[in-house]
């Protein structure tokens, strides 16, 4: 099993977004492919720069091929992002929406799983202590599986595209944005599973309440 991911929004905005893809890595080509035609770009998709109908279309052929998505949503208004959506704690809250993402569509029984986040945000030396912290929550969760992370970049990276414009999509209909009812609307029409981040390895108990 191979799932990628992506992030949208961060401290700044009060909100963060992480969406978890699962596509094997040769589909994901073939469906980048797909969407790449129909929306008329030749380099690398983001997201943030498909129009509604294209968006649509996007989201037609992603979930035609049999993906399946969810997003994780941490936001400062609420617990537990109150306590952690802020520069120094963000790259933390960001491996743990990345680990809850995952096991909300790993399979039981599932004897391996391949995670490919996007590399883009944060710095080497965090990064490589989130891989084991990813690893490790994963395993926890699902119970006897390998779980290997590497990360990916989205400019070469076609699952992580994928993953992009899933993410983008939701922080869209959460944002004051021109697309975010027609957002909103294909997110229902997906029924698209979008939960609230819990942080169960960093919050305490008392946040995990509300």
């Amino acid at each position: 099993m191979h799932i990628f991911c992506d992030e949208s929004g961060g401290h700044a905005d009060g909100l963060i977004l992480v969406s978890a893809l699962s596509v094997e890595p040769i589909k994901a080509k073939k469906v980048l492919k797909r969407i790449k035609k129909v929306a008329k770009h030749k380099n690398e998709i983001k997201g943030h720069q498909l129009t509604a109908c294209q968006r649509k279309q996007a989201f037609d052929i992603i979930f035609s091929e049999g993906a399946l998505g969810v997003v994780s949503v941490c936001c400062r208004e609420t617990a537990p992002g109150n306590l952690f959506l802020n520069p120094k704690d963000e790259k933390n809250v960001w491996g743990e929406m990345i680990a809850e993402s995952c096991c909300k569509i790993i399979p039981p029984a599932t004897p391996k799983v391949f995670i490919t986040p996007d590399a883009g945000r944060y710095k080497k030396h965090d990064l490589s202590v989130l891989k084991t912290v990813i690893a490790d929550s994963v395993s926890e969760c699902i119970g006897d599986i390998d779980v290997t992370v590497s990360y990916g970049d989205s400019q070469s990276t076609d699952g992580v595209q994928l993953a992009d414009i899933i993410v983008n999509t939701v922080y869209q209909s959460k944002t004051n944005h021109v697309q975010n009812e027609a957002s909103a609307v294909l997110i229902g029409e997906y029924k698209l599973n979008v939960f609230n981040a819990e942080l169960g390895n960093i919050a305490p108990d008392w946040a995990k309440k509300y």
